[in-house]
């Protein structure tokens, strides 16, 4: 366990490396400033020479994090345990990516939490689940914004053998790309018979993509819900482009506006 104050490295604020060991992982709380000058802000890299080896990740961020080329958060877990990352104050990668996370295949779930995230070399948020559990992403409320200005605001893929797929975005926040879709959004993995769903919330805030407001496929089973009274917005493409592959799948939609520049709002 590591937990720290105020950081700064001129490589990396933190990184954590764990390898090897049967159990364990790495878990770290930063209660102050990280800021990595030259490379990320915090790196956390479990199991990746030895998957299926050890524990999870869990990364708790209370002040600002900053990285440079490498982006702001860049965690990896290759172990049995989960993947969670809360972060309360912006997260900054100057010229990469804002948040990087991967979960792989011997992992459970990936839950995120963030207030704002600014990816100025690429997206602000990608995160791929390949674990046996859900994936969840919450944007928090209170004028949080999630900007991905070389790519898409968030890119979320869950291709694990369990669990739904969900991101939440609260009242008063914000998901915008100007790169690529405000949201893109792929769960792949089910059956016919799935019951898996992914679902986007939108409670009162504003998605906006550069291309599509949000892009959102489930292929192989599953159901592709949009819900929310937030404003979604495509600038050059699709307001929200939804597809959904498989026998006896389905689509919900539920917004109060959604405006696409190209193709109008529902692309059906």
């Amino acid at each position: 366990m590591l937990t720290v104050n105020e950081i700064t490295g001129a490589q990396d604020g933190i990184r954590a490396v764990h390898d090897g060991g049967a159990s364990g992982g790495i878990t770290m709380t930063a209660n102050g400033a990280v800021t990595g000058l030259t490379g990320t802000g915090i790196t956390a890299l479990n199991s990746v020479l030895s998957p299926g080896a050890g524990g999870g990740v869990s990364i708790t961020t209370d002040g600002a994090v900053q990285g440079a080329v490498q982006g702001g958060v860049y965690a990896v877990n290759g172990g049995t345990g989960d993947l969670v990352l809360t972060s309360r104050a912006m997260v900054t990668g100057a010229g990469g990516q804002g948040i990087l996370v991967e979960n792989g295949a011997a992992g459970g779930r990936m839950d995120l939490s963030v207030a704002s995230v600014d990816g100025q070399g690429g997206d602000a948020i990608r995160a791929s689940n390949l674990g046996n559990g859900g994936t969840g992403l919450t944007v928090t409320s209170g004028g949080a914004s999630v900007l991905g200005t070389g790519g898409n605001g968030v890119g979320l893929t869950h291709q694990g053998a369990g669990g739904n797929l969900s991101l939440a975005v609260q009242s008063g926040a914000s998901v915008r790309g100007t790169g690529g879709n405000g949201v893109t959004l792929l769960s792949t993995g089910g059956s016919a018979t799935s019951t898996r769903t992914a679902t986007v919330g939108l409670g009162g805030a504003l998605v906006e993509g550069s291309l599509h407001g949000i892009g959102g496929a489930s292929v192989g089973g599953g159901r592709l819900s949009v819900i929310g009274t937030g404003m979604v917005r495509g600038l050059s493409g699709d307001g929200l482009r939804a597809e959904v592959a498989g026998a006896g799948r389905d689509v919900t939609v539920s917004l109060r506006s959604a405006v696409g520049a190209a193709k109008g709002g529902f692309p059906f």
